[in-house]
């Protein structure tokens, strides 16, 4: 069967939708179909995964948003170490860092922490559009 969806959410058939896209639905998993050919198998489980991590990614920017700028900086080091300890930056960092260090950027006191904080947003944002586009090219 094939299913056409256009908001990313739940729908009224239980399916998962991901933004514009239309998908064969099967027994073994559900397969996006792009120009009339079929590939890549798209799981409902990661579609629900997405929505946590997008869920997930709300609660901390509203967190973000409630932090005086003290612990803005507490939030950065925890965040440092963190990246450190990982040895990579993951998905949910760079999306975590990207409000972060935006927060940070707008409450800076200082020309130095200012640049830093700004440099180091946009340096995550470039990092979240070549995971895209690694993510579009090998899925």
């Amino acid at each position: 069967m094939l299913v056409t969806s256009r908001v990313f959410g739940k729908g009224h058939n239980g399916l998962t939708r991901v933004k514009s896209a239309t998908y064969e639905v099967t027994k073994a998993g559900t397969r996006l179909a792009q120009g009339g050919r079929m590939n890549n198998v798209v799981s409902i489980n990661v579609g629900r995964e997405l929505k946590k991590i997008e869920n997930e990614d709300l609660a901390y920017q509203a967190q973000i948003l409630g932090m005086d700028k003290v612990q803005l900086l507490e939030e950065m080091v925890r965040f440092q170490e963190d990246r450190a300890s990982k040895g990579e930056l993951t998905l949910a960092m760079m999306k975590r860092g990207r409000f972060l260090f935006k927060a940070l950027e707008e409450s800076a006191e200082t020309a130095e922490l200012y640049e830093l904080t700004r440099s180091y947003r946009r340096h995550l944002e470039h990092e979240l559009l070549a995971h895209k586009q690694k993510q579009s090219i090998t899925g």
